[in-house]
């Protein structure tokens, strides 16, 4: 997601899919980068919903590399302090949020991604639509749900 500072890519993140997913369970906000490419990924071992707030360097081949891992590979190591590497389900969706067009690098056939540009004029329109999309969405899922059991 691409924006002006201020224009609420990180309220998005955090009100809307933060909450939907579960903060700290099923989703981290990550704005360090070494807590995604650095020695130790306790914090995404559980996640489906990961957002990158500023924190790629377009650059950067290892902050590139970790990525592409997350979008494509079935498997991520998981390496967290005091306790032996082990390989988990990589069930990750990423969202990344940025000011700068050139976020995170892309490869000419790459197939990994969507983006969205969100101008300020309709920053209030874009986050009350975002609402109620994932107020439907939940709610199809909780019937779904009751269905089951």
């Amino acid at each position: 997601i691409l924006g002006p500072q201020g224009v609420g890519k990180g309220t998005f993140a955090n009100k809307l899919m933060g909450s939907f997913f579960g903060k700290g369970l099923h989703y981290a906000h990550i704005v360090n980068p070494e807590h995604l490419v650095g020695t130790f990924n306790g914090l995404v071992a559980t996640s489906v919903l990961i957002v990158l707030d500023e924190c790629l360097f377009p650059g950067n081949h290892t902050h590139a590399s970790v990525l592409k891992s997350l979008l494509h590979d079935e498997q991520k190591v998981l390496r967290q302090l005091f306790k032996d590497a082990v390989m988990v389900p990589c069930y990750d969706h990423v969202i990344v949020l940025s000011n700068d067009a050139f976020a995170f690098r892309m490869e000419k056939d790459g197939r990994s991604g969507a983006g969205a540009e969100i101008a300020p004029a309709h920053t209030s329109k874009c986050l009350l639509q975002a609402k109620r999309t994932v107020r439907a969405r939940r709610a199809i899922l909780m019937r779904q749900i009751a269905q089951a059991e």
